[in-house]
């Protein structure tokens, strides 16, 4: 066993998270299906007042799944907070062949003191954003506690941590990026520089938790190497961190070989807690997502579910795992290679069109994930947002300013030939910012021609 494995979490968790108890109603779920249980506890309706029986999808094939009466039944009751136990098991095998294998804690299970599935478990959310704000509950304390993220960062998780942490400027802490994703000497930097309260008695508490998106980041489209990851594992390792692994775009990376294992795949202490979608590769308006990780803090995840949505959608389950149940995990990954490679597609035609119209207006460079670009407006333009939020929108070619992902502190900025997003001078963000996300996932290919010569126009009128 690694002599830095966790195997106790108390000092990572929230109070709020540290005081959840078991529902009392929800405890009784598991017991109700026990043969011969007759339940006079529960608040189940009568089955026999829903009025759907079965279900038959259609899929693009031509192909149909089934959801048959005994599942329908099961779906449109009550279920289960951590989410249905045939769609659990299904991802414990996915997660098992496609993170299992690839490195680290999962090697090899038989070795002494491997993380067995015993450690580790899987719980359903409805989709991976419900999933990291029951995390950042899980994990941080509103008046006290700070926390590391990329710079930029996924706006998404902005939205949820600001009101959650506050407006103090060192609750949300942006650390540096490159052409490759969060720097490891930045993250390193800013916890060795880390005041304490006899320093300043305004700082918050040193951050236990750092938030990344390692592969087709959102919004700089970026992809953490292995070296990279395996850097940032032992910065963690340094300095006691728990790496919350946001990968919604893990199955929609299209570069030139193999996927790089996953944080998730590298854990050898038990310090990642990573989020999986169906959203970009199955059906977005499904919200299904699944986080992965300790089991102490899956089961968390599960209270703080028991205590607001209960459950994740029966009928979401049901017709996802009925469409996987059809096409197994081969011919999931399949599917999932052949989303990877419309998006290669749609890469290329929008950088293409790039090359085209905003060569000497922006620099921007091709992801190889995900289905975002990330552009730098030059000359004299600092704050892209009146550009883009009134003369672009005028023109009818809509994109995200880059303010929108700036972290309100920052570590400092970063050094790369390729800048994607901090204070270039040693500042902290003046909240304003020079770059501009747009996405290449709906738009064909002549809207996408349209669109960047209407904005090619936007910056040359200024």
């Amino acid at each position: 066993m690694s002599a830095r494995r966790i195997t106790d979490y108390s000092r990572f968790l929230s109070k709020t998270s540290a005081l959840r108890q078991p529902s009392a109603i929800r405890a009784l779920q598991p017991l109700m299906n026990l043969p011969g249980m007759i339940s006079l506890g529960g608040g189940n309706p009568n089955p026999s007042t829903f009025p759907f029986a079965k279900a038959s999808l259609t899929l693009r094939n031509g192909e149909s799944v089934e959801i048959g009466e005994k599942d329908m039944a099961a779906a449109l009751q009550y279920g289960a907070s951590a989410g249905s136990p045939g769609l659990l098991s299904w991802l414990k095998q996915l997660q098992q062949a496609e993170h299992g294998s690839k490195a680290g804690l999962f090697r090899d299970l038989s070795a002494p003191g491997a993380y067995t599935p015993k450690d580790w478990d899987i719980c359903i959310g409805t989709g991976s954003q419900d999933l990291l704000l029951r995390t950042f509950e899980m994990l941080l304390d509103p008046q006290t506690d700070s926390v590391l993220v990329e710079s930029p960062c996924y706006s998404g998780v902005l939205a949820g941590l600001r009101p959650h942490l506050g407006a103090n400027p060192g609750a949300v802490v942006g650390v540096g990026t490159d052409e490759h994703g969060l720097r490891p000497d930045r993250v390193d930097t800013v916890l060795r520089n880390w005041p304490t309260l006899e320093q300043d008695p305004t700082a918050r508490a040193r951050p236990r938790v750092l938030y990344t998106i390692p592969a087709g980041g959102n919004p700089t489209g970026t992809t953490q190497p292995e070296h990279r990851r395996r850097e940032l594992y032992e910065v963690a390792r340094e300095h006691d961190l728990l790496i919350v692994e946001d990968d919604p775009y893990y199955y929609l990376q299209y570069g030139e070989g193999e996927r790089a294992p996953s944080f998730l795949a590298l854990d050898e202490d038990a310090r990642v807690l990573r989020t999986d979608s169906f959203s970009k590769i199955v059906s977005a308006g499904m919200r299904i997502g699944f986080a992965t990780g300790p089991a102490p803090l899956v089961d968390r995840l599960v209270l703080h579910a028991q205590a607001g949505c209960l459950h994740p959608s029966g009928i979401a389950q049901a017709t996802l795992l009925a469409y996987l149940n059809h096409i197994g995990v081969e011919g999931f990954l399949k599917h999932c290679d052949e989303v990877a490679d419309f998006y290669r597609s749609r890469r290329d035609v929008f950088c293409e069109a790039a090359d085209r119209h905003l060569k000497g207006l922006a620099e921007w460079h091709s992801p190889d994930a995900g289905m975002f670009v990330w552009f730098r407006l030059l000359g004299e333009i600092q704050d892209s947002a009146p550009l883009i939020r009134t003369k672009a929108a005028e023109k009818r070619v809509l994109l995200v300013p880059g303010e929108s992902f700036m972290p309100e502190c920052g570590d400092g900025g970063i050094v790369s030939s390729f800048p994607l997003g901090a204070q270039e001078d040693g500042s902290q963000s003046t909240g304003t910012s020079p770059y501009v996300r747009a996405s290449f996932s709906t738009a064909d290919a002549e809207q996408i021609d349209q669109a960047l010569q209407r904005l090619a126009a936007v910056i040359r009128e200024g």
